[in-house]
């Protein structure tokens, strides 16, 4: 990805903007999960500053990059979509949100109610 000058994302919000940049400047054909601003999944897996996992239908790390490269996620993701699993992670991905947006709202609950 070769976006110059970029800012820190600071929000959540400005993170998922520039995740979106990058899907609509590679023409990804799937969704892409974004960390949350205290980088938790980050920390589980390594602690460069911008990795790239591409995980398949499964969510089994296929590739892995230090960096976002161009050519190489396409490659990937293009082999993903080769054995014809986009829509198995399309599942995956909405499985997955729902979860975090299901946590999301209980947090938001019991910040409400301590305050």
């Amino acid at each position: 990805m070769a976006f110059g000058n970029i800012n820190q994302p600071e929000t959540f919000e400005e993170r998922c903007d520039l995740a979106q940049r990058m899907i609509d400047e590679y023409e990804m054909p799937m969704d892409v999960l974004v960390d949350t601003m205290s980088d938790s999944s980050r920390a589980l897996f390594t602690d460069l500053p911008s990795p790239v996992y591409v995980l398949d239908a499964q969510g089994k790390v296929q590739a892995k990059y230090p960096w976002p490269d161009q050519e190489q996620i396409k490659n990937a993701v293009d082999q993903i979509v080769s054995t014809g699993q986009v829509a198995e992670m399309q599942k995956l991905i909405k499985t997955i949100a729902a979860e975090k947006a299901k946590r999301e709202a209980k947090q938001k609950v019991k910040t409400l109610k301590n305050k």
